[in-house]
């Protein structure tokens, strides 16, 4: 479907990106693709190194970011 996909403007024309209506159903889609073989069990271990090292991640700071991203969720979350 062409109408769920965007460019980033970031990558060449030919790269497409998933356009999700709301945060469960990109949340779902992430599982579902990173649950794939060729992630090789990211959800165990370092995940964001490991999904950027089998080719997930194109951003250069995907790690970085990523670790950021947790920590503030993990920061906002009662114990």
């Amino acid at each position: 479907d062409s109408d769920s996909f965007i460019n980033s403007g970031m990558t060449p024309k030919s790269t497409r990106y998933k356009n999700y209506a709301n945060l469960y159903d990109f949340a779902q889609d992430y599982v579902s693709t990173l649950s794939n073989d060729r992630y090789n069990n990211p959800f165990s271990g370092d995940f964001f190194s490991k999904v950027k090292n089998c080719g997930y991640a194109e951003s250069k700071n995907y790690v970085d970011t990523g670790r950021a991203w947790k920590q503030t969720i993990f920061n906002h979350v009662p114990q």
